[in-house]
């Protein structure tokens, strides 16, 4: 992660701009800060928040990321090939967080009422096996793993008949853990649970927290020498997918609970909880008047932003903005904000460097279908790009308060059902595009549609006002909760528009009376029309 405040058409220093900005980060890193890449400026550093942003990046080719809460794991369907086994060999290869857990037990695999892997107090390793009359026998190795918390291993346990040994591999090879444990008992009971890793019990009990890169089971006591009947390897999964097709053959599915859910980590990125993360910096003795770039895995955009001198403001997942974290951006991969405004082609530069560092495209919000409140109060925003969101149902409060935007671009919001208070308190919006409604289809509509979506936009011109309603009588949606002519009217059906009191067009009361037979109201300036 990098906070970058120099600019791209300084020559002395764009030779490096688009060298690696991204710092090195563990897997599992609380960030502290965001370092600063321009020499001598102050990094963004963590204000005090219930949960601090994580840096997440790949282990080897890929893992899974698991945050110890209950309903985060993963599992694959019953087999028959996992019944009446004499003789087997579990190995997970995993970086747990805790090694030495001494307040409860974590899960590395099982198949729940039959056997689970744990690792419990003290950093051994306890192995719960039932028998087909459901009898439990507990096994616990005689010596601890010995792993330093967040290490790399795996970790092996061999049952061969009566007897069950231990063996861990940090990267030197398999050793023993402690001495071989013989029981009295060896069958297995025969059950329809699924396999699962990193929780048992449909992952209610035990659940761990750290990075899986693999997980196997075999049908024998010679791992080494013959093929597992089970092979998760979670690099053969792509990145966040919910579910893979493994080596072996298997179904494995990603479950995910809370709000930092289960993932296949394959690219680098930091999660925010969307509550209280947040990071401060402050600006130098001069204003800013410049470029904000910002990738992250929900796609990449970048805005124009007026910072005032020597003034502390938030970084937060989705840019620059004063009030606590909203909207759907939670995983940056990386900010740029300059001094001064960028070109085209430097932000087109930008983005593609970000994209390359595993952000998605600009473009890739064509898949978002929300857009609650994604960059409400960003006041320092002064325009914003023209991004493709056809698939976005939701604008409501977008952009409210953002009182620095003077302009809006071409989105293609086709598929919206609401906006509402979209672009509320945007006080230096003077121009709205013509045709921005032309192709909107929406399935259907919630009451309030246009709900002050221009409230307090006292600048918007009278041209504006004229684009706004005339694209949306274009569109030929009616006021009705089907949006077609036919469908039951919405109790709410006011467009609500505040401009700069000029006088308005011949077309926009064409628009007006055209929209009133569409079941629309139309409220400019507090009246009525």
């Amino acid at each position: 992660m990098a906070l970058n405040l120099q600019t791209l058409t300084n020559s002395s220093t764009s030779a490096g701009i688009l060298t690696d900005l991204a710092k090195s980060a563990s897997n599992l890193d609380l960030v502290a800060s965001l370092e600063n890449q321009v020499s001598g400026g102050a990094n963004a550093t963590q204000t005090t928040a219930s949960k601090q942003p994580r840096a997440h990046a790949p282990v080897g080719g890929g893992h899974l990321y698991l945050s110890g809460v209950s309903g985060n794991y993963a599992s694959v369907p019953t087999s028959t090939d996992y019944d009446n086994l004499a003789s087997f060999t579990i190995e997970t290869e995993v970086s747990l967080t805790d090694w030495n857990d001494t307040s409860d037990a974590q899960a590395l695999m099982a198949r729940a009422y039959s056997w689970e892997i744990r690792v419990q107090d003290g950093g051994k390793i306890l192995v719960v096996n039932r028998n087909s009359s459901g009898s439990q026998y507990n096994i616990i190795s005689t010596a601890s793993l010995g792993l330093t918390n967040g290490t790399l291993a795996k970790v092996r346990v061999m049952r061969d008949g009566y007897d069950w040994s231990f063996y861990k591999d940090d990267g030197s090879g398999f050793v023993q853990v402690g001495s071989t444990v013989t029981t009295a008992q060896n069958t297995n009971q025969v059950n329809t649970r699924p396999i699962e890793v990193g929780a048992y019990n449909n992952g209610t009990n035990k659940p761990a927290t750290g990075s899986f890169k693999r997980a196997r089971l075999w049908d024998n006591a010679s791992p080494d020498s013959t093929d597992p009947i089970l092979d998760m390897s979670f690099s053969d999964g792509d990145h966040e997918a919910s579910s893979f097709t493994c080596s072996t053959g298997q179904t494995v599915t990603i479950n995910t609970s809370g709000t930092d859910p289960a993932t296949i980590v394959r690219k680098s990125f930091m999660r925010m909880d969307i509550v209280d993360d947040e990071y401060e910096f402050t600006t130098d003795s001069s204003a800013v008047n410049g470029t904000i770039v910002v990738g992250t895995l929900e796609g990449t955009y970048s805005a124009n932003i007026s910072l005032d001198a020597s003034t502390q403001y938030d970084l937060q997942a989705r840019g620059v903005a004063s009030s606590a974290n909203v909207g759907f951006l939670k995983n940056p991969v990386g900010y740029l904000v300059s001094s001064s405004p960028l070109s085209e082609s430097e932000v087109t530069q930008m983005e593609n460097y970000f994209v390359d560092k595993g952000a998605a495209a600009r473009s890739a919000f064509g898949s978002v279908t929300n857009f609650n409140s994604a960059w409400k109060d960003c006041s320092s925003i002064t325009s914003f790009p023209a991004i493709n969101a056809p698939s976005v149902t939701d604008f409501y409060r977008a952009w409210r308060q953002c009182s620095s935007l003077t302009s809006f671009p071409l989105i293609n919001p086709e598929s919206a059902l609401r906006f509402r208070e979209t672009w509320y308190g945007c006080t230096s919006l003077t121009t709205f595009p013509a045709n921005f409604f032309d192709d909107w289809s929406p399935s259907s509509l919630y009451t309030k549609t246009f709900d002050n979506a221009w409230y307090n936009c006292t600048s918007l011109t009278a041209q504006s006002v004229e684009n706004i309603l005339a694209s949306i009588d274009t569109s030929g949606v009616y006021g009705t909760n089907t949006g077609a002519s036919g469908g039951t009217q919405l109790s709410d059906i006011t467009i609500d528009i505040d401009y700069d009191g000029t006088t308005l067009s011949s077309a926009t009361s064409t628009a007006i009376t055209s929209l009133k037979s569409k079941n629309w109201a139309i409220s400019i300036n507090s009246v009525i029309q």
